[in-house]
């Protein structure tokens, strides 16, 4: 039986950078699914829908006003800690 294929969540806003993590991930398993949210409100919902292997999770976001705040991935931190206590997480 083959095993299933490792799934990889990057939370970056930057296009690029994220797809570099996802190039950089797949070095090691090139077989994995990476799926890029560019926002911690689409990772949450991402979350809903499959649980990932590992999350790689940016802490500053740019906000509407166009400054940087790591309030955005603190809250999603948060909301991981509570509700999906077993997922492995790597902050950028």
């Amino acid at each position: 039986m083959e095993a299933k294929p490792q799934m990889f969540l990057v939370v970056e806003d930057h296009p690029e950078v994220a797809q570099n993590n996802c190039d950089f991930l797949r070095k090691f398993d090139h077989s994995a699914i990476c799926v890029i949210a560019n926002t911690p409100q689409e990772a949450q919902q991402c979350l809903q829908i499959e649980k990932p292997d590992l999350i790689v999770l940016d802490l500053q976001f740019v906000t509407p006003s166009g400054s940087q705040s790591a309030k955005p991935a603190f809250q999603l931190l948060e909301l991981i800690f509570d509700a999906y206590s077993s997922l492995n997480i790597l902050n950028l």
